[in-house]
C-alpha cells in the first residue's frame, strides 16, 4: 500500500494483537451492519467552515445547527432529535456519540450497549476525526497541569481505526489524515503501514 520494499514486509504491529484482532473485528461488525459501499463513498467531514458552516458565538442556534449536521451525516432525521442545554464546568463532548447510541441501540442493531463499539461507530459515518483529535487533551490551570482522556477508546486505538477505515475506502494518503492532531495522527500513520506490510 505504501510502497515498502520486502525487507520491510515484517513491520510491528503498533497495538497489541489481543486489542488489534477486537477492533478489527469491531470495524468489520460496523461495515456488516452499515454497508461497506455507502463507507466507501460516504464524505468525511472535518473541521472546517466548508462542512459546518455555522458562526459559534455561544447561542443555541449555533448548537442545533451542528447537531442537525451531524444528524444527516449519520441517516438521522434531525426533526427526531431533542436537544437539552445545561452549563456544566469544561463540558466537552465527542461529536456524533450521543447519536451513534441512536444507529446502535435505537434502531436495534445492538441489544446492550457497547460503548467502545458506539466510539468506533462515528468512524464509518465520517466523524472520526473529531471523536480522536478529542480522545486526549491537555489542560492546565492555577493549581496542575495534565491531561485528561474523553471516551473509551485510546489514542492509539483511534489511529487503528482510522487506518482500517482508509484502507477500505482505498485511500492511500487521505486528505483528511491532514485534520487529525499531532499524537492521532503519528498512531494513523504507523497502523497505516503496519497494515499495508500485512497485505
Amino acid at each position: 500500500m505504501f510502497g515498502f520494499s520486502k525487507k520491510d514486509k515484517k513491520l510491528l504491529c503498533p497495538i497489541p494483537d489481543e486489542r488489534r484482532q477486537w477492533l478489527e473485528h469491531a470495524f468489520d461488525w460496523l461495515v456488516g451492519a452499515f454497508g461497506e459501499d455507502s463507507i466507501r463513498r460516504r464524505k468525511v467531514l472535518i473541521p472546517h467552515h466548508s462542512d459546518f458552516p455555522i458562526r459559534y458565538d455561544g447561542r443555541h442556534a449555533s448548537a442545533l445547527d451542528t447537531v442537525g449536521i451531524i444528524a444527516r451525516q449519520m441517516e438521522i432525521d434531525p426533526s427526531e432529535i431533542e436537544l437539552f442545554f445545561f452549563r456544566m464546568a469544561s463540558a466537552k463532548l465527542p461529536q456524533g456519540i450521543e447519536l451513534s447510541h441512536i444507529k446502535l441501540l435505537g434502531e436495534e442493531r445492538l441489544l446492550e450497549n457497547d460503548e467502545q463499539l458506539t466510539d468506533i461507530n462515528t468512524v464509518v459515518f465520517g466523524l472520526g476525526i473529531f471523536n480522536a483529535n478529542a480522545a486526549f487533551s491537555t489542560f492546565q490551570n492555577f493549581r496542575s497541569s495534565g491531561w485528561r482522556k474523553l471516551g473509551y477508546l485510546t489514542q492509539m486505538d483511534w489511529g487503528y481505526v482510522l487506518a482500517l477505515f482508509a484502507r477500505l475506502r482505498g485511500d492511500n494518503d487521505p486528505e483528511w489524515a491532514k485534520h487529525l492532531c499531532k499524537n492521532v495522527q503519528s498512531d494513523f500513520t504507523k497502523s497505516s503501514r503496519y497494515l499495508g506490510s500485512a497485505m
